[in-house]
């Protein structure tokens, strides 16, 4: 295999890596996010090895301004927005739990406020004992 056939096939892996995640994400499989982070980062020295070999094998055969225009710019691109879209379901997750955290600390609250005022005090005469 060569070097740019081996990073086509890395970043297939990443892409479906991140796809992976982002489904996790929407399912609010946290322990499934954090093993195709894992994953994808163990990807990184491997996809810059590959990357590495196919600029030295491109590199003889190109001019110096012909390097900016690497293999793979679309998948990369394509790459990069699948990560975006995740970040930003993310994002939504994390503002959709905030606010069900507020939620439940304001029913935390009146449910203490209750409390309070049925249960009873500290002489032992409580609000409920006098309906009995």
């Amino acid at each position: 295999m060569n070097a740019r056939d081996e990073l086509a096939g890395l970043y297939e892996q990443w892409r479906r890596w991140t796809e992976a995640e982002g489904e996790a994400i929407r399912n609010g499989a946290w322990s499934q996010v954090t093993q195709c982070q894992e994953a994808k980062l163990q990807l990184q020295p491997q996809i810059a090895r590959a990357a590495e070999q196919v600029q030295r094998e491109a590199a003889p055969s190109t001019k110096p301004d012909d390097l900016t225009e690497l293999p793979f710019r679309d998948f990369v691109n394509e790459l990069i927005e699948l990560e975006h879209r995740n970040l930003e379901l993310l994002a939504s997750q994390r503002q959709r739990a905030g606010r069900e955290k507020d939620s439940l600390d304001r029913a935390s609250r009146n449910l203490r406020q209750v409390h309070r005022s049925y249960a009873p005090d500290r002489g032992g005469s409580g609000h409920w004992q006098s309906y009995s």
